[in-house]
Parts: C-alpha cells; sequence; structure tokens
C-alpha cells in the first residue's frame, strides 16, 4: 500500500517536472522572453577598519560644528573676547564658522565694562547659546553664561567657552544632524 503511494507521489513531481520543462521550452519556440531569474551572489564583507560611516556624520566631523558668534558691545576687553573667542572657534577641529542661512549653534556674546572708569582692566558678559535653523525660524534656547573677564585672561576665558560650547554640543548636537 505504501509503495503505491510513493508511486503516486513520484508520477505526480514527474509529471509538474515536464509541464514546466515543456511550458519553458514552448515559450521559447514562440519568440517569447523568457525572464531567468538571478543568481545568489555572495555578499562581500568589509573588515570594520574600512566600513564606511554615515555621510552626514562623516561630513560632520570633517568639517566641524557651525558656529556664529554674535557680538554686542563697545568695551576693549569685550571686543577681545568675541575676537578671540572667533579664533578659537576657527582653529578648532570640532568646530568652524557658520554662514547666517545654515542651521548653526549661535552665541550671542553681549558686554560691557566691568568699571565706567577704567574699561580696559575688565568685562562682564553674558554669553547665550541658541540653535538657529534659519532666518526664517525663531532661535531656540540652549543654555546662558554669565561672567567676568580681565584683561590678562582674555585667551584663556575664550577656551573655557569653546569648551562650555562643546558641553552644550553634546547635549544638544542632535539638532544639527
Amino acid at each position: 500500500m505504501r509503495s503505491k503511494s510513493f508511486f503516486g507521489v513520484l508520477l505526480m513531481v514527474g509529471l509538474l517536472v515536464m509541464l514546466v520543462a515543456f511550458g519553458t521550452a514552448g515559450a521559447q519556440d514562440q519568440g517569447e522572453t523568457v525572464v531567468e531569474q538571478p543568481t545568489a551572489q555572495p555578499i562581500q564583507v568589509v573588515p570594520e577598519e574600512e566600513s564606511v560611516a554615515e555621510p552626514a556624520l562623516e561630513a560632520a566631523k570633517e568639517q566641524g560644528i557651525p558656529v556664529l558668534v554674535e557680538h554686542q558691545g563697545t568695551d576693549p576687553v569685550g571686543m577681545r573676547l568675541a575676537l578671540h573667542l572667533k579664533e578659537t572657534f576657527q582653529k578648532s577641529a570640532l568646530f568652524r564658522l557658520a554662514e547666517p542661512d545654515e542651521k548653526h549653534l549661535s552665541l550671542r556674546l553681549v558686554t560691557r565694562p566691568q568699571f565706567a572708569e577704567r574699561p580696559y582692566l575688565g568685562s562682564a558678559y553674558v554669553l547665550v547659546w541658541r540653535y538657529v535653523e534659519s532666518r526664517e525660524v525663531l532661535a531656540y534656547y540652549l543654555n546662558d553664561r554669565l561672567g567676568f573677564v580681565d584683561a590678562d585672561v582674555v585667551a584663556q576665558e575664550a577656551e573655557v567657552l569653546v569648551a562650555e560650547t562643546d558641553r552644550v554640543r553634546g547635549r544638544y548636537g542632535y539638532l544639527l544632524e
């Protein structure tokens, strides 16, 4: 009994194979094109060191995070602080000075003389970090800092502010992606 069902199944499989072969041969004889199935190709694995990073992440590493420094104030020490801040960003591998039309971190620096009678001694400043999508969109407040800077430590204070900007970037970096 078992052999009869086995032969029946074998006969059915044989008939199916013949029908498929006949259908393919008939289509070729009539001039119809037969679509051949593509053969599977082996996947090439790139070693980890040579893997390609995301283009946006790679571009950000090469170009740096765009930063725009806006200064308001006419006191000499505050003007020096703004200049040193821009120079430090320009020299940095993490940041670059941004164009006003691209999305960027905006640093609004407002300075006033610490002592009105002696403006060359020091300045009080407030620095506000904002995220700017474009000129048409309202900027988003991220952080602020209030401080004093003496004339002889302007460069060091600029480096501290750049480090603080890196901390802000770490927290809100997803906005620039």
